[in-house]
């Protein structure tokens, strides 16, 4: 699932849970955030992801 469609579906939820306090600034806000914390854990993400390929075959299987 997308980040885009992820936060729609958050942004549901907040507007749910909020009420009449779901400004327009508040939600800019909570959009805010989530973009922030979505690109830090996508970027970390890939970081894991090429840091597993460059380790990819130095380990040996230890038998049991």
């Amino acid at each position: 699932m997308g980040k885009k469609r992820v936060f729609h579906l958050a942004k549901l939820c907040f507007k749910d849970e909020l009420g009449d306090a779901a400004t327009p600034e508040i939600m800019d806000a909570w959009k805010e955030g989530y973009d922030f914390l979505a690109e830090l854990f996508i970027n970390l993400e890939n970081q894991m992801y090429q840091a597993n390929k460059k380790m990819a075959g130095r380990f040996i299987e230890l038998s049991r």
